[in-house]
């Protein structure tokens, strides 16, 4: 049986300064979707990024800043 990831806690979406993987540093419900939640990943290199995803781990398709 495949296992659901939990709101994108699991995904490694790739640093757009450094090219390594960001881990999820912060999570909140979206002020607007609410079947979203608000992530910020960090990288080691310091990079953070920001973005919505559903239950899923999927991003919000609207946002064009949280492609994974």
């Amino acid at each position: 049986m495949e296992s659901s990831r939990p709101w994108g806690a699991g995904d490694r979406p790739v640093c757009p300064n450094c090219g390594n993987g960001m881990h999820v540093i912060r999570r909140s419900p979206h002020s607007t979707h609410e079947s979203f939640e608000q992530q910020t990943l960090m990288c080691a290199c310091g990079e953070e990024v920001e973005r919505s995803a559903d239950a899923k781990g999927d991003p919000h398709a609207s946002d064009p800043s949280l492609s994974n």
